[in-house]
């Protein structure tokens, strides 16, 4: 998740689904192999969305969506799991 239409159309879909206000969302960011600045701050304006609408964002995650919200000094998320990938 590097290319910046590909993180809009992550957005855009993310706040379609808060439109609805569902109590919970569920990401499943476990097969990103490649995130940057751009993913970190999608994933913050999202979660910062979902307070507003009273959704509770989870987040199951790559070591590397790991590493770019710390790279980029995002406090850790409640709702984070971080998996490891299997060789």
């Amino acid at each position: 998740l590097t290319e910046c239409e590909t993180v809009r159309l992550f957005w855009q879909a993310s706040i379609g689904v808060l439109e609805e206000q569902p109590p919970h969302v569920w990401l499943n960011l476990t097969k990103v192999s490649k995130a940057d600045t751009k993913l970190a701050a999608c994933v913050v304006a999202l979660i910062r969305r979902a307070d507003e609408c009273g959704t509770v964002v989870h987040i199951i995650g790559s070591r590397v969506v790991q590493d770019v919200l710390n790279l980029c000094k995002v406090p850790p998320l409640r709702q984070f799991t971080q998996v490891q990938n299997v060789a």
